[in-house]
């Protein structure tokens, strides 16, 4: 896969990464060891992540691509027992959609596969689409009490294609994407199950 572009709170960095680094973190990330489990300063804690997300696509089939804007989030509980639940949403002005997942590896309810990874006072999580042509890669960085945390995504894409294709969470209909670029990401920390509530 290819990197499209990169969002962080502070930069906006553009990096490269192979496929199987996505997938592979320690490939990428070496001090990230596959499948450990979370820390337990972290255990019944929830973590939210938001973004406003760029992008230029079109309907499969489509002559003319446009820009779009989505306020996106990712909101992660982890467990007393160190096992993530998840929800990724996407809002547009009249409308929302989201697609769940529990465990550290598999697939969601969307059909994509995604990948939790802890080490030390880092998370990456890499989810990418039920079509597996495009990825989004999350790396959280925790402060020492795991109270504040810091987030970037990346983008990922398969090499050489100039589009890919995904699907419309709002209709559920095919989608073809030109580029894409995260900006405004906020990161935070709370305790107890967000999605308790």
């Amino acid at each position: 896969m290819r990197i499209l572009v990169s969002g962080k709170a502070t930069a906006t960095p553009i990096k490269q990464l192979s496929f199987a680094a996505l997938f592979v973190i320690g490939v990428a990330v070496p001090s990230l060891a596959r499948g450990q489990t979370a820390p337990q300063e972290l255990r019944g804690k929830s973590i939210t992540i938001t973004w406003n997300e760029y992008r230029n696509e079109r309907r499969a089939g489509w002559t003319d691509f446009r820009d779009i804007s989505d306020a996106l989030s990712l909101r992660v509980y982890v467990g007393t027992t160190g096992r993530p639940f998840a929800r990724f949403t996407t809002m547009a002005p009249r409308a929302s959609a989201s697609t769940e997942h529990v465990g550290t590896s598999g697939r969601g309810s969307g059909g994509g596969f995604t990948q939790f990874q802890f080490a030390g006072h880092s998370l990456v999580v890499t989810g990418e689409t039920g079509s597996g042509d495009f990825a989004r890669r999350y790396m959280v960085n925790f402060n020492e009490s795991y109270n504040t945390c810091e987030a970037q995504i990346i983008f990922a894409k398969k090499p050489g294609a100039s589009v890919l294709i995904g699907r419309n969470l709002y209709t559920g209909l095919p989608q073809e994407i030109r580029s894409a670029r995260a900006t405004g990401v906020t990161c935070s920390v709370r305790d107890g199950n967000m999605f308790a509530q």
